[in-house]
């Protein structure tokens, strides 16, 4: 049974064809505001976006309220939420609005329900977003940090059971993580670009993307110089430890003097995880030259 959500002309929830009226309008507000994000949203922006008039306790106290009204009139499961966000889910809903940019070849839907927009308006976005350097400015810092978060959440599932899941997130988000990385380098952030750091690199390890994987990293070197910033040092020693573990299967000769860098520079900052991490990568620099050697 489908449910369907219209946001043209009267806006409206019909579950299976039927028509339902939610108790609450800010239920219907929030639905149409979710269906239309394009990533989860903070539970605290949507309170002080529905409930101006209220503080920020009294606010996510109402939305809290509204969500049993909208969630029992949608698919289960198509409202995901935590503690922190909401999403709604596009595979889990049509909405009109979006289907009929679809048809219109204005919007594609990804393999994961996600949308993306034709690269005409894509580059119309972005030439009004240019004309506009400040908040061009702002933006690009909310998209760098918000994908370093991601990045970071992605680094840890790839190292268990939720390798898989994590991967094809990454592949969905390539383009994005790339763009964020791009300006996380430019900007010189090296806090954010130390959350991105584990995810991109561990991702070109994987699969055998170690070439591009190096060039990314070799730029990273140039931003985390010099070392006077704080924390330039240590996060140094991680991309070098990286550059390395990259250049260990095709240029292992390469790999050697970067392991050395990365090894003193996480001894000095008592970087007890990169400087295992390194210990290892030396690890298996042995058993490859002992397997060459026979």
């Amino acid at each position: 049974m489908e449910t369907r959500l219209y946001l043209f002309g009267l806006p409206r929830v019909e579950p299976g064809g039927t028509v339902v009226n939610l108790e609450r309008r800010k239920a219907l507000a929030l639905a149409a505001y979710l269906a239309l994000a394009e990533r989860p949203r903070p539970r605290d922006e949507l309170a002080a976006l529905l409930w101006p008039e209220l503080n920020q306790e009294r606010a996510r106290a109402a939305l809290r309220s509204t969500l049993p009204n909208l969630t029992s009139q949608l698919p289960r499961g198509a409202l995901a939420a935590d503690r922190r966000t909401l999403v709604l889910r596009h595979e889990a809903l049509w909405v009109d609005v979006l289907a009929a940019l679809e048809d219109k070849s204005l919007l594609r839907r990804g393999s994961q329900g996600r949308y993306s927009f034709h690269l005409l308006l894509q580059q119309y976005a972005a030439e009004r977003l240019a004309a506009e350097p400040v908040e061009q400015a702002e933006r690009c810092v909310r998209h760098a940090r918000y994908y370093a978060g991601l990045a970071a959440k992605l680094a840890d599932a790839m190292r268990g059971t939720g390798q898989p899941a994590a991967l094809a997130v990454i592949a969905e988000e390539d383009a994005n993580l790339r763009a964020a990385w791009a300006w996380v380098l430019g900007a010189r952030d090296l806090a954010t670009m130390g959350l991105m750091l584990d995810c991109l690199a561990c991702y070109n390890d994987l699969r055998g993307s170690r070439q591009a994987g190096d060039a990314a990293l070799a730029e990273a070197v140039l931003s985390a110089n010099p070392s006077t910033e704080a924390g330039a040092a240590r996060l140094l020693g991680r991309v070098l430890a990286w550059r390395a573990r990259l250049l260990l299967l095709n240029r292992a000769e390469a790999a050697e003097p970067l392991l050395e860098r990365a090894v003193a520079l996480a001894e000095g900052q008592a970087d007890i995880a990169t400087l295992g991490f390194c210990l290892a990568s030396r690890g298996m620099s042995a058993n490859m030259r002992g397997e060459q050697a026979r």
